[in-house]
């Protein structure tokens, strides 16, 4: 089964295949080419379908950019039902040195699509994006934009802030930048976010920009290189082919954006997003599995691990399919569950069941989803019930050990006990009487190593001994306590690390992340606060190093006494 196939059975209807060349999508050019700029730097390109109420809105936006480069508009307009067509001739007349109208006496959606043949007639060496119900409202959007893609060559893609308007309501929502000044990205931290929907820790940014076409520029030789290394994605019709054109390119080059608020773009149910807004969703999943396959060279049940949104996608497109789509596609996903087994909750499994045989409606799908939300809630409960009960026998356990097994008379009995607690000892590990443990899940020794009597191993922040370790009696190894510059007496910890060899000296103390070298000497009461060298002899309060040790040691701290 191939990629495509996979894709389709997801999808739940086959996906159109354009393969012939965008130049030979039929047009008529309306243009002057007396008047017209011969060399533009930039090509505007404006899809426009129906868009008679804002159409002239968003041609003033792209008339008033001021640069100091030429830049043309390429308007593609798809045989509309209203007199778009003949605003875009008007403004034609009006601007003939910059504006060109591709045209057909037809949709093109069948030869290939509107978007395509704009693109393909696109001369500048940059190309930027404005829909025909979007608009600009920065002056500069154009030059603050080439001049980013001019400075940093390795950069295929720059993006500005937006505007959301609300056409229902009238309301203009700003949307936050990556920071306060342009922001220069490599794709693959851009992709983390945009395929793999993590946010990436280093980035300084208020919040992720809501990345609109409108907000968009290109460069026209990234598009023609990610055409080229992505052939067959390019050919694949889905309903959302912006995110195919940014994340592809985001996987060649480096990505830009500038804080600056430039576009406005409407949201209203005309167009295809809220027209199908989950069908879009849909395909949105699908082109990123498709790029994470191919950037990751992994299996499309390794994507689908990374990126589980598609059974809910799915199970909302599935609302609005008709009843034999409905059931078709519940039949191909079940008969291919091996594959699928990890895209769907069981819920949404039981759902897929009930469209196989027609019973999928909003009823059905009311009553599974709150069933399984009830058991799954009930399930979480339980399990904190029992993560909160198993704690308290634990530490119930380790107070028995501390108060009265730790002054049991027999090494291996007391061995085995710090065993079952969770403390991890190598071969040949002795714990004396009267040794307190906190923290002991936290606690790892390695072989032949000697606790004395009377230490105390607070494991809380973790300790890590090394192989044939001596410590003396009364030595305090303390990996968690509270900040002593804190106002709120905040709570700290850090791993203590011993390594092999070291000798720790009567009532000596360890404090919190501290790392003692291999073969390390500290000497008898000492404060140890900072690591100490491999070798090293160490004392005082706070210690210091007084002197170095033999090196060569071949030795094991076991002692034969059952009854110690």
């Amino acid at each position: 089964m191939t990629l495509k196939e996979q894709l389709e059975i997801l999808r739940g209807e086959p996906i159109e295949v354009f393969d012939g060349d965008p130049r030979d999508i039929p047009y008529i050019e309306t243009s002057d080419m007396e008047k017209l700029c011969s060399h533009p730097v930039v090509s505007v390109q404006m899809c426009a379908y129906n868009h008679e109420s804002y159409i002239r809105q968003a041609i003033e936006g792209v008339m008033m950019q001021k640069t100091d480069f030429e830049f043309e508009l390429v308007i593609g307009e798809d045989c509309s039902q209203d007199k778009t067509r003949e605003i875009c001739f008007e403004y034609q007349k009006q601007y003939p040195e910059k504006i060109r109208v591709l045209w057909w006496n037809e949709n093109v959606a069948k030869f290939g699509g509107n978007s395509h043949r704009v693109t393909a007639h696109c001369r500048g060496d940059f190309i930027a994006f404005c829909e025909g119900d979007d608009y600009w409202i920065d002056p500069l959007k154009l030059q603050k934009q080439v001049d980013v893609m001019r400075r940093y060559p390795n950069v295929g893609e720059c993006f500005c802030a937006a505007a959301l308007l609300n056409m229902r309501n009238g309301d203009l929502q700003d949307t936050l930048p990556y920071s306060d000044k342009l922001y220069v990205m490599k794709g693959g931290i851009f992709l983390d976010f945009e395929l793999f929907e993590t946010v990436p820790q280093e980035v300084p940014m208020l919040s992720w920009v809501h990345r609109t076409t409108a907000s968009a520029m290109v460069r026209k030789s990234a598009v023609k290189h990610v055409h080229e290394v992505y052939r067959d994605l390019f050919s694949w019709r889905f309903r959302l082919g912006d995110s195919t054109l940014w994340w592809s390119i985001a996987t060649q080059f480096d990505v830009a954006f500038l804080p600056d608020r430039a576009s406005v773009y409407r949201r209203h149910a005309v167009g295809s997003m809220g027209r199908n807004f989950w069908g879009v969703m849909l395909d949105s999943d699908l082109i990123a599995y498709y790029l994470i396959i191919q950037t990751k060279k992994c299996t499309i049940q390794e994507a689908l691990s990374v990126r589980k949104k598609v059974g809910e996608r799915l199970l909302n497109v599935a609302l609005n399919w008709t009843f034999a789509k409905k059931i078709g596609n519940a039949r191909n996903i079940s008969r291919n569950r091996l594959l699928y087994r990890g895209c769907f909750r069981r819920s949404q499994w039981l759902l897929i069941y009930l469209m196989k045989f027609g019973l999928y409606n909003g009823t059905t799908r009311y009553l599974i989803l709150t069933t399984c939300s009830f058991i799954n809630r009930l399930r979480r409960g339980l399990s904190k019930i029992k993560r909160t009960v198993s704690r308290i026998v634990h530490e119930m356990f380790c107070s028995m050990y501390n108060n009265l097994f730790a002054y049991f008379p027999n090494k291996a009995f007391r061995r085995l006990f710090c065993r079952s607690l969770g403390m991890k000892m190598g071969r040949g590990c002795d714990v004396s009487m009267g040794v307190f443990l906190q923290g002991v899940q936290g606690i790892e020794m390695g072989q032949d190593c000697h606790i004395n009597r009377g230490t105390l191993l607070d494991g809380r922040g973790g300790i890590s001994i090394g192989n044939c370790v001596s410590i003396s009696h009364r030595v305090a190894l303390v990996s968690a306590g509270h900040d002593v510059h804190s106002k709120s007496f905040a709570y700290v910890k850090d791993k203590i690390t011993i390594g092999d060899y070291v000798w720790i000296g009567v009532h000596a103390t360890i404090l919190k992340g501290v790392v003692i070298g291999e073969g390390a000497v500290v000497a008898a009461g000492a404060v140890v606060t900072k690591s100490v060298e491999p070798y090293a002899i160490v004392g005082g309060v706070p210690a210091k190093k007084i002197g170095e040790r033999v090196r060569g040691l071949d030795y094991k701290c076991r002692f034969p006494e059952w009854f110690t």
